[in-house]
């Protein structure tokens, strides 16, 4: 979004949606936009123009852990004995495609979360070591199988290069 246009949003609007991309509150600063008038796509480019604009203001929300000694001590904080390791993809319309780490318990039966692997992360980890694979992918691969070895369980990732495998499927409409 070009200055100009920008320049021709109410004030109130602008300080809104600029005190939600300081807080790191992207959807919170698109929806102010939206709610403005503007089209949703346009309202996106906005917001990264913002965001692109306020740069080191921006109080960033800290990544989640992508380092083993770190999800080894969630791993071994989840309430029941872990008894793997699982991948499982999930995505938004903030981060596109991005890979959940979880420690599967029993005793009580659970998922307990460990980390969120996004694109970007990955990207930054990796720099560029991946192919042609998703890099959340590559990670949470990665990650998962050297956390499950380190704590002695299995690691299980049912869909790695199709993300819409984890989700059901869709059930036809019943007919009467």
């Amino acid at each position: 979004m070009s200055e100009e246009v920008w320049g021709t949003l109410p004030a109130r609007v602008c300080e809104e949606t600029d005190q939600h991309v300081l807080s790191d509150a992207l959807l919170p600063a698109v929806l102010v936009l939206v709610r403005h008038g503007m089209p949703l796509h346009d309202a996106q480019l906005a917001v990264h123009a913002r965001y692109e604009r306020l740069g080191d203001r921006v109080a960033r929300r800290p990544e989640p852990p992508l380092d083993i000694e770190t999800l080894a001590v969630r791993a071994a904080e989840a309430s029941g004995q872990v008894v793997e390791i699982a991948a499982a993809w999930d995505g938004d319309t903030v981060h596109d495609w991005f890979v959940d780490l979880v420690a599967v318990t029993r005793d009580p039966p659970g998922r307990a979360p460990l980390t969120t692997i996004t694109w970007s992360a990955a990207e930054r980890r990796l720099g560029g070591d991946r192919g042609r694979r998703h890099p959340a992918a590559v990670l949470a691969e990665r990650l998962g199988g050297e956390l499950a070895a380190r704590i002695g369980v299995p690691f299980r990732f049912d869909h790695p290069d199709d993300p819409g495998g984890d989700l059901p499927a869709v059930q036809p409409p019943k007919t009467r």
